[in-house]
């Protein structure tokens, strides 16, 4: 079985990345005029713990999702590196069954897990942030739905990986895109009946319900049904494919860790060091960031099914040639709407009378250049890891530490504030991460910066004239 990206799936892709960022844009600005600053604040806090949690599957739903691409592509066996040499044109159904038990398994337990800690260590935490419950009304049973939310969340996380590693894009982007809209839907109309924060907490609870249902119906057909009633996994056989799953999903987990202090950590000291309002400053400031750079990278993202399959069959021309179309359309892209943020973001937020406001513009470019080189990088990442190979912990847990450390240090010693949080990260990523990981890659596929810029224009170029030529016809 052949997976091959459309270009009905790449556009899919980005009407569910626009319905992602903007469930987010459209219900922001009801949040920015209906709610306080403290109340703002108090939901980028949850949102940073959320993306803690979400380090739980982290590790498991990239290697669930490329192993399903590998089965789904005739590879007869999974191997802990490196990509089965053993290929046929008829399924390993029993592997396929198997691989799914797994995951159900995996997923059962980890959003067990994550509800239990929420619960304890989380509601600690939101203790101490909140001035015991009292800085945000009802503080307390906002948190405990947003971590019912989280658990559901996580909990029906794998479906996602199922569709895309089966090169289902056009489908996952569908369940994505329906949940979005009846979140958005959910919230506007809590957030008028007066229910302030709990609105997005509850919409964030009830909306995964419809994704799930529409996921498992696209997956799970009826000629896939049939093909796996026949399956009988045992135990023995769970165990050996966890093993193998483990193996990498071990390091990926603890890079994501290192990733997670490298990007959110910032946040958790936010809360304890700088004021509710700074925090929604900061906060806002991530937000529109991160959906910018969503965007930018989704043209990647969605590719990722077919550059693995490419790298089943070994085709290094059309591996080259979509990863510099990525990488230069990525950088324009995300250049261009960060520059936007910085210099129009303000005037926006005026219009809708926002209750908080975003940093200083010094603060703006500087964030927007760490996140540029961060986002560039992790791109080069996920080739690698489409190698079956996973980036050297130790590439992800130093510089995670020393940003902690700096983090920290900043904060509690100096008045830099939020300038001391953008250092710290920019820095000891520039160190190491910045520059070793596109190097690997491109030494990998053998080709030069020259080559991704010039083939990269290239694309673009043809695909624009391309584009003026249907019109004109």
């Amino acid at each position: 079985m052949e997976i091959r990206v459309s270009k009905k799936d790449i556009v899919w892709g980005y009407i569910s990345i626009f319905f992602q960022m903007t469930s987010g844009i459209i219900v922001l600005p009801f949040i920015l005029r209906m709610l306080s600053s403290e109340e703002i604040g108090y939901n980028y806090l949850m949102l940073t713990i959320g993306s803690m949690i979400a380090l739980f599957d982290a590790g498991f739903s990239p290697m669930f999702g490329k192993n399903i691409t590998y089965l789904f592509s005739g590879a007869q066996e999974l191997k802990k590196e490196g990509v089965a040499e053993t290929h046929s044109e008829v399924l390993n159904y029993h592997l396929i069954a198997t691989m799914l038990e797994v995951a159900k398994m995996v997923y059962r337990r980890l959003s067990v897990l994550v509800l239990l800690l929420m619960l304890t260590i989380g509601t600690i935490y939101i203790y101490y942030v909140t001035d015991g419950f009292s800085s945000v009304k009802h503080s307390l049973a906002i948190w405990c739905v947003y971590s019912f939310s989280t658990f559901f969340n996580l909990y029906f996380a794998y479906f996602n990986a199922l569709l895309t590693g089966t090169g289902q894009i056009k489908e996952e982007k569908k369940a994505i895109i329906l949940s979005r809209i009846a979140y958005i839907i959910i919230s506007i109309i809590l957030l008028f009946c007066g229910m302030g924060l709990m609105s997005v907490c509850i919409a964030n609870l009830v909306s995964p319900f419809l994704g799930r249902y529409v996921s498992y119906k696209y997956f799970f057909t009826k000629e896939l049904l049939e093909q796996l009633s026949g399956q009988t996994v045992t135990k023995e056989d769970k165990h050996n494919t966890f093993f193998i799953l483990w193996y990498n999903v071990k390091k990926l987990s603890i890079s994501m860790i290192g990733g997670y202090c490298i990007f959110r950590v910032g946040m958790l000291f936010a809360g304890v060091y700088l004021s509710l309002e700074e925090v929604a400053s900061y906060g806002l400031m991530m937000q529109l960031s991160g959906i910018i750079t969503s965007v930018s990278q989704n043209y990647y993202i969605v590719k990722q099914p077919e550059i693995a399959s490419y790298k089943v069959r070994g085709d290094k021309n059309k591996l080259t040639e979509i990863f510099s179309f990525s990488i230069i359309s990525f950088l324009l892209m995300v250049a261009t709407g960060l520059l936007f943020v910085v210099f129009c973001g303000p005037l926006v937020l005026n219009m809708i009378h926002s209750n908080t406001h975003l940093p200083s513009q010094g603060i703006m470019l500087l964030y927007s250049l760490v996140v540029i080189l961060e986002a560039n990088h992790s791109l080069c990442g996920l080739m690698i890891l489409t190698d079956n190979r996973v980036i050297p912990i130790a590439a992800s847990i130093i510089p995670g530490f020393f940003i902690v450390l700096l983090s920290y240090l900043f904060l509690k010693y100096t008045q830099m504030g939020i300038w001391g949080l953008i250092i710290a990260q920019g820095v000891c990523q520039l160190a190491y991460n910045n520059w070793k990981w596109p190097m690997v890659v491109m030494k990998d596929l053998k080709i030069t910066p020259y080559y991704i810029i010039k083939t990269g224009f290239s694309q673009i170029t043809n695909k624009i004239y391309r584009l003026t030529t249907y019109v004109r016809c």
